[in-house]
């Protein structure tokens, strides 16, 4: 399982939770999701799923990101799963 941020410079108002229910709203720009999908699956799913002329950035978390500001339930969220899975040594 994998951890990934998605960044824009528009706001993620589309409804990810259908093809991605394991997700976190970090800000109004950035999303932190959970998937057991390549980054490029991840990747083409959202391009898609935003108009044409969108910025995307899409990261792999290897190691829980420290933050500052994020919406409530972040931090929870992100323990839960950083816990769970197996030590990237």
């Amino acid at each position: 399982m994998n951890i990934y941020l998605l960044m824009s410079d528009r706001p993620f108002d589309l409804d990810i939770g259908a093809q991605f229910p394991e997700h976190h709203l970090v800000w109004d720009h950035a999303v932190l999701i959970e998937s057991e999908q390549s980054q490029s699956r991840v990747y083409h799913a959202i391009k898609h799923a935003l108009p044409a002329d969108t910025p995307l950035m899409i990261a792999i978390l290897d190691q829980q990101p420290k933050f500052k500001g994020a919406k409530p339930g972040l931090l929870k969220w992100l323990r839960e799963r950083y816990d769970a899975m197996p030590a990237r040594y």
